[in-house]
């Protein structure tokens, strides 16, 4: 495969060679040189001289091909480091010398230079399907046919976005992604990025050939898909396309239990432990892979569709999400070396609503071409054939449209190009040879007949029209064309008579008929119109105990403390022998039944009864509203039910109540008298109105009648499930609707859906950090209560602990649980009669946090004190007593910036643990204590986000202020002239201040922000950033009164330089945008002739690259792309009419110039920052 990579490589470099070649940019009568950027940005590899194949075939004897070759391949992997050590090479060296320099001749036929198209990729693909028939097509995993990969991307058309394969084999489905794109007159590597993993090391090393002899980038990673994800950090995917290996069983079902992939659940198992079936598992990992949009095409073995058992209620799951789309039924023989039949399965998440319920089903079995007795596949035809029907579906009736105008357009042109005059002349010329030797009578009337049904024929044919696309035109030329077609089939008949009373003839006579009668009659254009009589589109639609040490993770950092609250005890709601009794038989019933309660035995039915009776769920709910919305500010909340009978109507109550307390809230308002705990309560009402609910359980047969019987709609919820939320995006700099799942969204921190009821559904292999409270009201046990209770311990900035609020009185399982799974570390038996059990007890939880409150209260306190503030002054403090004492304090927090981090490291742990204790009556002990320390913290917050250095100015000067010129610019900020300021007045004013410190500070952070914005903007301003930090040290050194009075002048004389120099482009007759490009060009010598110039290309360059960031796809993440962007920077800088004077800026100069641009675009698209 070698010589055949090298091969092809080299057609593609000629190819692009020519095409590059007119484009090169000149300057002063030179034209730049080739560069491998050139090939890269046009999908091609680029060969130094020694690894082209004409420098190989002309090899002089003196010199061994085998070590020519070797070097070829090693310069190919200097310049690719994705190809590193993957091309042959040593291999080379044991070939025979004559053998190896015919074998370069033949691949070097002269007939290959000549031929069109790409010949050699054919020949390409050839040796593929011939390295598939020896080596891949072991355990279920066969080549893929072209035309079923060319089949999967007409329908899930990969235009732009990222590709994922997860069994890429060879790299067949990105090359034919790519080849797609290249159809749209489009760079594949700027609209598609690729992923791929693959198991087998051999195969691996092919794909990464096949995607390099391509000119394609891809990320490929060697990975048995089933147990890993190597790529899970760039999901979702926009298309997912593949080949698995069909009707796998040897896949380890306790490995992938708990994969994330597998939302259907697993497919069923066997008793080895092994998934019966990888099928499914295949379908739900590609089902996972999609973003809200994304398409998928999977090559399936057709026992999947009629698979029964678990299989069937995956298979059910995946149809009821509405984003199955299309079923594509194929005969045998289309691979090369099995003869099994297959399916093509296609997803749509981006499906429009009224297809949701719907799913195409086309029966192509019947639609083949014979390649060769073993082989099918289908033609060209046939593809978009059967593409056209995809369409229909959609709804795209304008390119049904426009398939079926091509085709009449193409069998009309060739109908009217037919000329028989060569055929009848010949024929003429052989009768006139024949009649002296033979009777030719038969011959010459046929001769004749053929000559007027010819002229008949050619009249048809110039009588027909150009159709128009609209289907009444379609209509009109199609039976317009039916008596051309049948004219046609009586022409080839009399062709075809006529070739055999000529072949009689000549066995008659000694001399040969030198005419070939067959070869120059066109039999193909007149079956080609014939195509309206195809009814291809009749189609039917038709003994190892995992262990985990809770301790050693939250020491670790890997976890939070776990908390636990006897709510059910204290409500008198608990029952703990009752709920055990539950919990024993919810064990006993099988995880995946649709109705857990249907498998509660008989004498269970009153405690079931007791445990879902209205009063206590509505009591619960009462509970569970007063409890959540106390902690509101903690994070998300999961209530676990019993059964999703009971999730809904938990749902109705939790609803209800959440209302009145609303309601109530928003009562005590007016009688709230504290400024800062009214602006609270507010807070917290809003809060609770926009706080979301939903219930998220799975779905089962026949469940709007049984949830009907109980009074309940299930319909609304379901919807919710399937649709998700709508929520704003800005795409492309516009806000748009955009929709997020409901498992996005309760993940997503900052979204509303805060509530989630459920009773099994995302209590494994779930994680959301954000969600700190587990609401259980579901008797649980052993592994699956440790399950369950660790969705509330992971680790969130801000989040004290996890809190479980249990309802039924599970402890007595809760405390065997931790101490089976949670307290065991190595070593021994667990449980064993010479170990002694962990100490366990998870029901500490008041006597601890309260404990940890005070001290960090205290904490708090101790620092305040070493600055000269006592905390109770501001406790005890009302009215303007309290506006000087949070004046003070945050004097002394300012002194420095060791102390003002402090301050706000241990205040966020006192917020931490108060809100962890909200729901203890005691907490009201500390509540002064907590706003005090909020009251400190908030207005420090306050100063740092509208801290503006005009108000700081107002505040010291009210004189000083009226003399500030103020203006918004485009972003936002407020731009100040500080020139007309008099310092000498500011200087008094500034003496007159009590918070000399806060001040500084204020104006500090004002800086700082503006001089990271500006260097953001243009990374020539070092020498700003370079002052501040000389003004800060000075400042950091001594704290005294006279330093910190210089260090605020300092500032604000560095403060008004800045924004002299943010104005400065206006002056320039640059835009904000220019001005940093022209700066990275800039240089002191040049005359004004050559600064206009140099305006020009920053100009330029500008409004080209923003273009070129806006259509290419990652354009940053990709070695082509990347590449191709950096020589369109210095083709720019180079091309005499649009770059640099020549005469300043030589070739090496022109790198490094291309260079600072090319990282300044990088930084600014990396921090999202686009210009």
């Amino acid at each position: 495969m070698g010589l055949i990579f090298l091969r092809h490589a080299y057609s593609r470099f000629l190819k692009v060679r020519d095409e590059i070649i007119p484009t090169l940019p000149s300057r002063g009568g030179k034209t730049r040189a080739l560069t491998k950027e050139d090939f890269s940005a046009r999908s091609s590899i680029f060969l130094r001289d020694n690894a082209q194949f004409d420098y190989l075939v002309s090899l002089p004897e003196s010199e061994t091909a085998s070590t020519a070759v070797i070097a070829a391949m090693k310069s190919i992997e200097e310049d690719y480091t994705t190809l590193e050590g993957l091309l042959p090479k040593q291999e080379y060296a044991e070939l025979d010398e004559d053998a190896l320099r015919q074998v370069l001749r033949i691949f070097n036929d002269p007939a290959l230079h000549k031929a069109d198209g790409d010949v050699f990729g054919r020949i390409y693909e050839y040796f593929l399907t011939q390295f598939a028939d020896q080596k891949a097509h072991d355990n279920g995993e066969f080549f893929t046919p072209i035309s079923i990969v060319e089949t999967i991307v007409n329908v899930i058309e990969p235009t732009s976005g990222k590709v994922i394969d997860p069994a890429c084999g060879s790299g067949g489905m990105f090359v034919q992604s790519a080849h797609f794109v290249e159809t749209m007159k489009a760079n594949p590597n700027e609209r598609l990025t690729f992923y791929g993993m693959e198991k087998n090391p051999t195969t691996l090393r092919l794909a990464k050939m096949n995607l390099a002899v391509h000119g394609l980038e891809g990320d490929i990673q060697k990975a048995i898909s089933y147990y890993e994800d190597p790529h899970k950090g760039q999901a979702p995917f926009d298309y997912v396309m593949a080949n698995p290996p069909f009707n796998v069983d040897e896949i380890d079902a306790e490995k992938m239990k708990d994969d994330k992939r597998l939302s259907f659940g697993l497919p069923g198992g066997n008793k080895g432990g092994k998934v019966s079936n990888g099928n499914y598992v295949w379908m739900s990992f590609f089902h996972s892979y999609l973003s809200e949009t994304g398409r998928a095409g999977i090559v399936m073995s057709s026992q999947a569709s009629s698979a029964g058992g678990q299989e069937a209620k995956v298979r059910e799951a995946m149809v009821k999400t509405g984003d199955m789309d299309v079923m594509l039924a194929i005969r045998g023989n289309f691979f090369y070396t099995r003869t099994v039949p297959c399916e093509i399965w296609f997803m749509d998440k981006g499906k429009p609503e009224h297809l949701r319920d719907k799913v195409l089903m086309l029966d192509a079995r019947q639609v083949f071409r014979k390649v060769t007795r073993k082989i099918c596949d289908f033609s060209p035809e046939q593809e978009k054939n059967l593409t056209s029907i995809v369409w229909l579906y959609r709804g795209q009736e304008d390119r049904f449209a426009g398939l079926v105008q091509d085709y009449l357009s193409t069998a009309r042109d060739e109908a009217q190009q037919t000329d028989f005059a060569d055929l009848l002349d010949v024929l003429g010329k052989a009768c006139t040879h024949f009649i002296a030797h033979t009777d030719t009578a038969e011959l010459k009337t046929s001769v004749k007949k053929l000559n007027a049904d010819a002229q008949t024929y050619g009249e048809a044919a110039a009588a027909l029209a150009q159709p128009d696309a609209s289907i009444d035109a379609l209509t009109a030329a199609w039976t317009a064309m039916q008596p051309l077609a049948d004219q046609a089939k009586t022409l080839i008949k009399e062709i075809d008579h006529l070739s055999k009373l000529a072949q009689k003839a000549q066995e008659k006579v000694s001399e040969t008929l030198k005419a070939n009668v067959e070869a120059i009659s066109d039999e193909d254009a007149a079956k080609k119109a014939l195509f309206a009589n195809d009814e291809i589109t009749r189609q039917v639609f038709g003994g190892y105990l995992s262990t985990y040490d809770f301790q050693d993770a939250i020491e670790d950092g890997a976890t939070l403390p776990l908390f636990y609250d006897a709510r059910g005890d204290k409500l008198k709601i608990a029952g703990a022998d009752l709920n055990g009794r539950l919990a024993d038989a919810l064990a006993e019933a099988e995880v995946d039944d649709p109705d857990v309660a249907a498998k509660l035995s008989d004498d269970l039915k009153r405690e079931y009864h007791i445990v879902t009776a209205e009063p206590r769920l509505k009591h619960v709910a009462k509970d569970f509203a007063w409890h959540f919305s106390t902690n509101w500010e903690s994070g998300k909340a999961m209530y676990v039910a019993i059964d999703k009978v009971t999730a809904v109507r938990m749902y109705n109550y939790i609803q209800a109540e959440w209302e009145a307390q609303i309601a109530a809230l928003e009562a005590e308002l007016g009688s709230i008298a504290d400024d800062q705990e009214r602006l609270q309560r507010e807070a917290k009402i809003a809060w609770m109105r926009e706080t979301e609910m939903a219930v998220v359980v799975s779905d089962e047969q026949n469940e709007i009648k049984k949830f009907k019987d109980w009074g309940l709609d299930i319909i609304p919820h379901r919807k919710r499930m399937k649709d998700g939320f709508t929520v704003k995006e800005k795409v492309g700099g516009r806000e748009i609707d955009m929709r997020l799942d409901v498992e996005t969204a309760f993940k997503r921190e900052e979204h509303p859906f805060r509530i989630v009821i459920v009773c099994a559904m995302w209590l494994t292999g779930f994680d959301v950090p954000s969600l700190s409270t587990l609401y259980l009201d579901k008797p649980l046990q052993a592994h699956t209560l440790m399950q369950a209770i660790a969705r509330a311990n992971r680790v969130k900035e801000g989040k004290n602990n996890g809190l479980i609020v249990d309802y039924c009185g599970i402890l007595k399982n809760l405390r065997k649980a931790l101490a089976t799974f949670a307290g065991h570390t190595g070593g021994g038996t667990l449980g064993g009669p010479d170990e002694p059990g962990p100490d366990v007890d998870p029901v500490n939880p008041e006597e601890k946090l309260r404990s940890e409150l005070v001290e960090a209260i205290a904490l708090v306190g101790e620092r305040l004190r070493e600055g000269g503030f006592d905390l109770d002054r501001l406790r005890k403090a009302e009215g303007f007593d309290k506006l000087k004492a949070l004046k003070d304090v945050k004097e002394t927090i300012n002194q420095n910036d060791e102390t003002r981090k402090g301050f706000e490291i241990v205040a966020r742990a006192v917020f931490r643990k108060y809100k962890a204790c909200l729901t203890f009556g005691w907490a009201e002990d500390f509540k002064k204590s907590y706003q005090a320390i909020n009251y400190i913290y908030g207005s420090l917050q306050d100063d740092k986000a509208e801290a503006d250095t005009t108000a700081i100015i107002q505040r010291l000067n009210a004189i000083v202020a009226d003399a500030i010129q103020i203006t918004p610019d485009t972003e936002g900020d407020r731009i100040f002239d500080i020139s007309k300021v008099n310092f000498d007045l500011l200087r008094k004013e500034f003496a007159k201040s009590e918070r000399k410190a806060s001040d500084t500070q204020d104006l500090r952070e004002v800086v700082r922000n503006r001089l990271a914005k500006m260097l953001a903007a243009n990374p020539t301003l070092t020498d700003f950033e370079e002052r501040f930090d000389k003004i800060i040290k000075e400042y950091n050194k001594e704290k005294d009164k006279n330093t910190i009075e210089a260090t605020f002048e300092a500032l604000i004389h560095l403060a008004a330089e800045m924004e002299a120099e943010a104005q400065s482009h206006v002056a320039m007759g640059l835009s904000a945008d220019q001005k940093p490009i022209f700066d990275l060009l800039f240089r002191a010598d040049l005359s004004q002739e050559e600064i206009k110039q140099i305006k020009s290309a920053s100009i330029a360059v500008l409004e080209a690259l923003k273009a070129r960031m806006e259509q290419v796809n990652d354009i940053f993440q990709k070695q082509a792309t990347r590449a191709g962007l950096r020589q369109e920077i210095y083709d720019l800088l180079y091309d005499e009419n649009t770059g640099l004077p020549a005469s300043k800026y030589n070739d090496k100069e022109l790198e490094i110039r291309t260079d600072d641009i090319f990282k300044f675009f990088e930084q600014r698209y990396t921090a999202g920052l686009m210009l």
